[in-house]
């Protein structure tokens, strides 16, 4: 076999192997590539009649998709980890300063061990780590334990931002993190 990838190396023509080798496609990039970036109309329940209001949002089969939950397994894949059963949700609508999300698909999703995770302690403060600097002081998850607000849970890695796809690269890798969520009530 000749002039393909074999087990991850490119295998020439003449039969030599190179050093190159092509990534694994991540499994959530057959719902990410299908994401639009359009306006979103969203029911705000702070009225009591029927109130919306629109913003700008990438969106998947018609939700506004911000937030990601993941519970894991996390396997060490050597450049990235690779982080299954990963839950995309979709806003439903606003209310009393709070929201609704739905559950939209659940899938794995690849996160490069330099991506930038954005820790915040629960009082405002954040800092910034790279994946794997979480993975070996939180304990195999990417958001911060170690702040007043931690509570038990079996969620590894937390995500939202208003701008998901800002938060993936073109491979459709993870690169980017921010643990918002874990600590807000």
């Amino acid at each position: 076999k000749t002039d393909q990838y074999i087990d991850g190396y490119y295998v020439g023509a003449d039969g030599v192997r190179t050093d190159i080798m092509q990534e694994p496609v991540p499994p959530s990039k057959k719902y990410t590539d299908q994401f639009r970036y359009e306006k979103y109309k969203q029911r705000d329940g702070n009225f009591p009649e029927e109130h919306y209001y629109e913003f700008d949002s990438f969106v998947y089969k018609d939700r506004s998709i911000e937030t990601i939950f993941a519970k894991g397994p996390v396997i060490d894949r050597g450049s990235y980890y690779e982080v299954q059963n990963a839950t995309f949700y979709g806003e439903r609508h606003e209310h009393y300063g709070g929201f609704d999300q739905d559950e939209v698909f659940t899938t794995t999703v690849y996160l490069r061990k330099n991506a930038i995770v954005v820790l915040n302690d629960g009082s405002g403060g954040k800092q910034k780590k790279t994946a794997e600097q979480c993975f070996k002081d939180y304990g195999g998850r990417f958001w911060n334990t170690k702040t007043n607000n931690y509570y038990d849970t079996d969620i590894v890695l937390s995500t939202r931002g208003e701008y998901i796809m800002d938060f993936f690269d073109k491979e459709g890798y993870l690169i980017k993190l921010d643990d918002i969520q874990m600590h807000s009530e």
